[in-house]
């Protein structure tokens, strides 16, 4: 600790033994984002007027033809596994100054967590959770769809368009598509019924301390700190 002073050693000491709270702060704020409420949720227990005849043919797109229910499953809708998908991280459009997390425009996904134990892992992300997903735009993990359609076209295209990873570029760096990503042939209808389907996942999300809304980005945080977003003063 060369170079530290006395009260700077004595702060640092201070949130070190405070870690323990930070995990039971964090641990609360994540349980007020559960959302058991949708209508989602109440179409599987058995009230089938839930949801209406396009997200009725939505669900049944989702678990079926367009294969989301493959890797979007259970209470979560999610397997919370890899998957290769070859999804362009597209940040010369989002993000022009951004490096990539390989200092050269790309990001590896899993890989870079370490390596050598996921070396055969390049590219690999884990799906998201689908719950209140209408509300977290941009999708994917750089960001590159911004709405639920552009997601879903990049699933029935089958990630083969010229905006996407290719496979010859994949496999230059050892990876493989996952199978799950291919054409998929589904019809304008069948489009408009997953993005519909998968907005009736969304649900009530309960006020935080002093009424603050949980599922946006606020306008200030206790550090003083600019939230992503907001423009500084």
């Amino acid at each position: 600790l060369g170079g530290v002073d006395k009260d700077t050693y004595t702060v640092m000491g201070r949130l070190y033994s405070d870690r323990k709270e930070w995990s039971k702060a964090l641990a609360a704020f994540e349980r007020q984002l559960v959302t058991p409420g949708s209508r989602y949720d109440r179409f599987v227990a058995g009230e089938t007027e839930a949801l209406t005849s396009l997200e009725r043919q939505g669900f049944e797109v989702f678990f079926g033809k367009g294969l989301c229910g493959s890797c979007h499953h259970g209470p979560m809708l999610s397997d919370f596994a890899f998957h290769v998908q070859g999804v362009s991280d597209d940040y010369a459009s989002i993000a022009p100054n951004f490096p990539g997390k390989d200092g050269a425009g790309h990001d590896f996904g899993r890989f870079h967590a370490d390596p050598i134990e996921f070396s055969d892992q390049k590219f690999a992300f884990r799906p998201v959770t689908l719950r209140n997903v209408e509300l977290t735009p941009p999708y994917f993990h750089s960001g590159s769809a911004a709405t639920l359609a552009d997601v879903v076209e990049f699933y029935n295209r089958g990630g083969l368009g010229a905006q996407d990873i290719s496979d010859a570029d994949l496999s230059a760096e050892g990876a493989v598509r996952d199978s799950l990503v291919r054409p998929l042939g589904l019809t304008d209808r069948e489009v408009a019924a997953l993005v519909a389907f998968m907005k009736t996942t969304t649900a009530p999300i309960a006020p935080g301390p002093g009424g603050l809304d949980l599922s946006t980005v606020p306008g200030r945080v206790p550090s003083g700190l600019l939230p992503p977003g907001v423009p500084t003063p």
